[in-house]
This record gives structure tokens, C-alpha cells and sequence, in this order.
């Protein structure tokens, strides 16, 4: 049996929260309000994992609305979809952060 190798290079941290995004069209590429919902699920400072119902694909820009408890806020962060799988319910997302 062959197992999976680790390809993080940074420490995942756990976080349990609802996050809301933004995705681009795809026939047009620009971001047009599509607003979606996911659930984060662990963060590092180069990324982040999110589980969500919204087919998504490899390359894809997402613009995270990621919620700061300590100021009341929601802070844009733009991502890249690096990896995608399938789990129950929907996807499981990996999100690099763009700077």
C-alpha cells in the first residue's frame, strides 16, 4: 500500500470557523460578487484549508472575507486553489495565499 507524503512546509494550525468568499466567473474571469460560504479548516501563514460545497478548480482565485473576532471584521485575503478533493458533502480545498 502506498502512503501519501506530506508536501506542507509549514505547520498547519486547526481553526473551526464559517468563511465566506468571493469567486471569480468563469467566462469572464472577473470577480462578480459570487459570494459563497465554506468552513475553514486549518491555517499556517502560507495557507489555508476549507471544506466547501461549491465545485471549485486548480488555479482558481478566491477572495476570502476571513473573519477577525478581535476587531469585529472580516479581512480580504486573496487565495489560490492548489489542490482539491472530494469529501462528503463536498470538497476539501487547499488555499495558498497570494501576497
Amino acid at each position: 500500500m502506498e502512503t501519501q507524503t506530506e508536501k506542507r512546509q509549514r505547520r498547519r494550525e486547526s481553526i473551526d470557523r464559517s468563511i465566506t468568499f468571493d469567486m471569480s466567473e468563469r467566462s469572464t474571469g472577473r470577480f462578480e460578487n459570487l459570494r459563497k460560504e465554506g468552513f475553514g479548516v486549518d491555517i499556517s501563514n502560507g495557507g489555508i484549508g476549507l471544506i466547501t460545497a461549491q465545485p471549485l478548480e486548480k488555479g482558481d482565485v478566491l477572495k476570502l472575507l476571513y473573519p477577525v473576532a478581535a476587531v469585529n471584521a472580516n479581512i480580504p485575503v486573496y487565495t489560490e486553489v492548489m489542490w482539491l478533493k472530494p469529501v462528503e458533502g463536498g470538497f476539501r480545498v487547499g488555499l495558498r495565499f497570494l501576497a
